[in-house]
């Protein structure tokens, strides 16, 4: 009898510790947001996390905390990418027209945020909080990508 009930709470430990939430993913250099409008993407950004889980090669999750990889959503509403790395989740061409609506896509309460124009248009569903801006692909296997806000725009 004792066996068993060793046996069962172990198992019981194993469940709950398997169920747990996952670790927000770890920065090696931390980055302090700037506060702003949580449903305004003008300003710069810088890109510290990269996760492509569908990725054909293997799954990959890149820290580009200490990294420059900075994204400027500019007021003409065109983006502008700066970055101190070559080939990194999310590298779009420089000049991309976007825009930031409401989703109708994907029925979430949050946004789209288009990248590119016409047939090459890219839509991310996009949430912003507290700074921190994810931009997400992941239903049609692409990136999820975590920016955090570096300089709000003045309005």
């Amino acid at each position: 009898m004792k066996y068993i009930f060793a046996a069962l709470l172990a198992f019981m430990i194993c469940c709950c510790t398997a169920c747990s939430e996952a670790e927000e993913p770890h920065m090696e250099c931390e980055v302090e947001p700037v506060a702003g409008d949580d449903n305004d993407v003008t300003g710069t950004w810088k890109l510290v996390i990269g996760e492509h889980v569908f990725d054909p090669a293997a799954p990959r999750m890149e820290d580009y905390s200490c990294d420059n990889i900075i994204y400027h959503f500019r007021d003409d509403g065109l983006l502008s990418i700066s970055s101190d790395v070559e080939d990194h989740l999310g590298a779009f061409g420089d000049g991309q027209p976007y825009e930031l609506v409401e989703d109708t896509i994907y029925a979430t309460d949050g946004f789209l945020l288009k990248l590119g124009s016409g047939s090459s248009t890219i839509n991310y569903l996009c949430s912003i909080l507290e700074g921190v801006m994810e931009l997400d692909d992941r239903p049609l296997e692409g990136p999820l990508l975590t920016l955090v806000r570096v300089t709000q725009e003045a309005s």
